[in-house]
């Protein structure tokens, strides 16, 4: 099974095929990406999230119900690997802070960061600490309702936080303005977290447009 016979229907570019990616946060937008990514031809994969699968997640996660209490990472891992038999896949079940103190030889071999979780304490953690050689970081995140796509790339050393902060600024000031006075939905009876709402279709429809950006 040669890659001219696999991926003959579709591929990335050589260039972006070789490269190692690191998804971190592998949620609606990262499974999804990791996916995309993987029957586009990228073979080297190494995934961090330290979340196990809930039952909320499966309206837009790429998983199903045999994966329901395991862990996001090791689950996608072994999805990615099914998909073709040349992927190679390493899940990292923990968090991107516990990773960069204790995966910093492992995560020096990446080529391209891809934040999925929009979280700020992963930013910071990737701004924390320069690597050895430059690195190419991906910020994808989705406004409610996925209205909006919000995709951010640099080249570095480290994750520049402070030019992130100052071009998604106004945008995140819009979305809030736009939502003022919405209550969200919650997750349960009893629960007070508020839902992230986005249809599937529409999450997945953003994370396609930002593989494209990272071509």
């Amino acid at each position: 099974w040669d890659d001219s016979e696999v991926l003959s229907r579709g591929a990335l570019s050589s260039m972006t095929r070789k490269l190692k990616f690191a998804i971190i946060g592998l949620g609606a937008i990262g499974s999804c990406l990791a996916e995309l990514l993987a029957r586009m031809g990228v073979k080297d994969f190494l995934l961090i999230d330290d979340e196990a699968l809930e039952i909320g997640n499966l309206t837009r996660h790429t998983l199903g119900l045999h994966s329901l209490g395991l862990k996001k990472s090791v689950e996608i891992a072994k999805r990615l690997k099914n998909i073709e038999p040349s992927i190679h896949v390493k899940a990292l079940s923990k968090s991107f802070e516990v990773a960069r103190r204790h995966d910093g030889e492992l995560l020096e071999t990446v080529d391209v960061f891809v934040d999925c979780t929009g979280d700020d304490a992963v930013l910071y953690n990737l701004a924390a600490v320069p690597f050895e050689k430059e690195k190419r970081f991906i910020s994808i995140s989705i406004g409610l309702g996925a209205e909006m796509l919000f995709i951010y790339g640099a080249k570095a050393t480290l994750f520049p936080f402070e030019d992130f902060r100052g071009k998604i600024n106004p945008y995140i000031d819009q979305e809030k303005e736009r939502w003022k006075g919405v209550k969200l939905p919650r997750a349960g009876i009893g629960c007070w977290n508020p839902v992230f709402p986005a249809r599937a279709d529409d999450i997945w429809m953003m994370t396609s447009i930002a593989a494209k950006e990272i071509e």
